[in-house]
């Protein structure tokens, strides 16, 4: 009897491995594991995932053996009838209650049901039995994880898959006719179908458990990429008070001289805070918008300062302006010079803008004639918010920087340099570009 139960365990133990393999193969494709593991999923959008369940359960009733209670054990055709002596020694019901473990009683119900039914029609003197306990073991299954309200631990999983062959083997020797042969069925196949449901369940249930840890790393995953980049939209709102401010207060001295152009400035200033808004909700906009912006930008600053700003660009390629970069990055250089680095009696305003590229970064380099920054102020610049006496301005460029690093991380660069033996500071804004936007 020992080596019956150890041939019957064998196979069974082969083609349980098979569904397992199967089941983590089709799983594992990201749409099916997201309808497996969905939380209160409904019943229509679980239509596939409860489909190939049911094929999985049909198929462990057709890798398994024909047993005659006459002896002899043969392959179970697709377009096979068994006899009145013959039952299927199979692991149907491994798949079955993996199935109402996973998804519920509902999905057990109808995935036992199918399979079941499909059992029934082979025939055999088991085939009532063994059909309505494919439904039964559904069902049990489906309850305990309702019961349970979370993912059944592997080892649960294994001992209600024995509980389950363990009703199976009583419904047959109390429904199955002859007796003898049921009994007889039973002596032969109920040990070795114990075990490989139970170490099926449990290793079904694993290869779920673990589909289910990587949802949960994914969903990790992009919920820190999400605060990131809510992060980085509350950053660029604190770049943009500072400039509304000083145009206001700009715009609020012009009234009294000049309504027209006042009235010309808060129509422009308008089009130019939409704008600002439609690039929030983007990630990058292309180095042509954000030129566009600064110039627009560079307008408004004419209220504020009395002579003209000298403004020269050179860029090493046109090619250059098709790549992208984070909102309002050129805008805050430009910003950072005309508030910090001038002053309403200055005489020339120049601002020089470079962009080009060097050993695989895109660099913008802001350089400016202004009044330059103190020795003792250079490193706080960019690292932490400094006091300025411009209505207490001096967080732009930290703001900027935290920007960068939660795009690029330390792959980017803000340095700030003071002009030697003249007034002046050049600010360099240094990008990767072989790295894409959002892949970290």
């Amino acid at each position: 009897m020992l080596v019956t139960w150890l041939d019957y365990a064998m196979l069974l133990l082969q083609g349980g491995s098979v569904v397992i393999t199967a089941g983590l193969v089709l799983f594992g494709i990201p749409a099916l594991r997201e309808q497996l593991l969905a939380q209160n999923p409904s019943l229509s959008k679980q239509f596939l995932v409860i489909l190939l369940f049911s094929l999985l359960a049909i198929y462990g009733t057709h890798a398994g053996k024909v047993i005659s209670m006459s002896g002899g054990l043969e392959s179970v055709t697709w377009s096979h009838q068994l006899g009145l002596d013959e039952a299927v020694v199979n692991f149907r019901d491994m798949v079955v209650v993996t199935a109402g473990l996973a998804l519920g009683p509902w999905t057990g119900v109808l995935v036992g049901g199918i399979a079941g039914l499909e059992r029934y029609t082979l025939g055999g003197f088991t085939a009532l039995p063994c059909s309505i306990m494919s439904l039964i073991s559904g069902l049990i299954a489906g309850l305990f994880q309702r019961q349970a309200r979370a993912m059944v631990s592997s080892h649960r999983a294994a001992i209600i898959g024995a509980a389950v062959i363990f009703l199976q083997m009583g419904l047959i020797l109390l429904l199955a006719k002859p007796f003898s042969a049921a009994y007889l069925l039973v002596q032969q196949t109920g040990i070795p179908m114990l075990i490989t449901t139970a170490v099926g369940c449990y290793a079904f249930q694993q290869v779920i458990r673990g589909l289910d840890k990587v949802r949960l790393q994914l969903e990790t995953r992009e919920t820190k990429i999400r605060a990131q980049r809510a992060e980085i939209r509350a950053l660029h709102a604190q770049i943009e008070p500072h400039f509304l401010m000083n145009t206001l207060n700009a715009i609020k001295a012009l009234i009294r001289i000049d309504q027209d152009r006042a009235r010309y400035y808060v129509s422009m200033l308008g089009e130019f805070l939409h704008e600002t808004r439609s690039y929030a909700t983007q990630d990058t906009i292309p180095v042509k918008e954000e030129l566009e912006h600064v110039k627009k930008y560079l307008e408004f600053q004419l209220l504020r300062f009395s002579t003209t700003i000298d403004y020269q660009l050179n860029i090493e390629s046109q090619d250059l302006l098709e790549y992208k970069v984070p909102p309002r990055s050129l805008l805050t250089l430009i910003e950072n010079s005309l508030v910090h680095g001038f002053n309403a009696k200055t005489k020339s305003n120049t601002i020089k803008i470079a962009i080009y590229i060097k050993e695989k970064n895109l660099i913008i380099s802001v350089e400016d004639n202004g009044v330059g920054i103190k020795n003792q102020n250079m490193n706080d610049i960019g690292n932490q918010p400094v006091t300025s006496k411009y209505n207490k301005g001096g967080k732009g460029l930290y703001y900027l920087k935290k920007t960068l690093s939660k795009y690029y991380g330390a792959a980017s660069n803000l340095e700030i340099n003071a002009l030697p033996d003249k007034n002046g500071t050049i600010v360099q804004l240094s990008i990767p570009v072989d790295i894409k936007l959002g892949a970290y």
